[in-house]
């Protein structure tokens, strides 16, 4: 029966992620160098600005080790063509990992500068701010500032953020869902191994993004109106060191920071391999 119970928990977790990896639109990593989307239909990234990859900053915690990162900079960000709407869903969730500056930063999104439309922006607030420090998600239900809202996650919810600590952060929305359940906010410190992913469910009003006018470019580091002009000033010169957005609401168990690297995971297809055959020898063997 202990088997048993184990091969069914195997084969929930592996459908899981694999329905998780179907969701993805467009997984940038960074990793080699490389500007290019490792996952989905989302395009590889433009630069702008001077953009460029650098050695990975995530060395403290082994799950997030790596050997590429994006530094922004003064007027620094990466930017694909939103084509198909494909990063503008009213379900999604957008995962990133990065040096916290404790100012107000973009670290993604839908922008269109042709008709100055907001769709979403995923972000942070400084202490400047009166909002206090914490994750900041900003969206519009018609593209204009009349019908934007913006949302905040502050450090009274989870614990201070500390400028120059790594952090993973995620936002998980189904707008369709008005109670505390459909928009998540998550944070960890990653600087060191250890510490606990804490998240706050925020509620609102409005069920819809806007679709009707998708944005031109997903942006990674500011908003698509800096897409090439000037910065923003909500611009993110730090250095991120991936960023995923997922079609769909995940909860904290698919998180990029719950599961386990492509080694592990290999390990674990073997491990539930050898399940099934334990599993035929004890049907064998009556």
């Amino acid at each position: 029966m202990k088997h048993i119970t184990t091969l069914i928990a195997s084969i929930a977790w592996i459908t899981s992620v694999s329905l998780i990896q179907g969701q993805i639109v467009g997984d940038y990593n960074f990793e080699g160098g490389s500007f290019a989307n490792t996952q989905g239909s989302g395009g590889t990234l433009n630069v702008q600005g001077n953009a460029a990859t650098t050695a990975s900053p995530f060395t403290n915690d082994t799950s997030f080790s790596g050997s590429g990162a994006l530094s922004g900079g003064s007027n620094g960000l990466l930017h694909t063509a939103n084509t198909g709407s494909a990063f503008t869903s009213n379900t999604f969730t957008i995962e990133a990992l990065f040096t916290y500056q404790d100012a107000n930063d973009v670290l993604a999104s839908v922008f269109n500068s042709g008709s100055n439309s907001i769709s979403w922006l995923f972000g942070t607030r400084g202490s400047a701010s009166t909002e206090g420090v914490g994750l900041w998600f900003a969206y519009s239900t018609d593209g204009t500032s009349g019908g934007r809202t913006d949302l905040y996650a502050t450090s009274g919810a989870f614990g201070s953020m500390v400028n120059g600590n790594e952090y993973y952060v995620a936002l998980s929305v189904d707008m369709a869902d008005t109670s505390s359940s459909g928009i998540n906010f998550f944070v960890q410190d990653v600087t060191t191994s250890g510490n606990s992913l804490n998240s706050l469910g925020v509620a609102h009003t409005d069920t819809s993004l806007l679709t009707s006018n998708a944005g031109t470019n997903f942006v990674i580091g500011d908003i698509d109106n800096a897409v090439g002009s000037a910065a923003t000033g909500v611009n993110y010169g730090g250095t991120i060191d991936a960023i995923r957005y997922t079609g769909s609401q995940l909860d904290s168990s698919q998180l990029l920071i719950a599961v386990p690297e492509p080694s592990t995971y290999a390990l674990l297809i073997l491990g539930f391999g050898a399940l099934v055959l334990l599993r035929k020898q004890s049907v064998k063997n009556g």
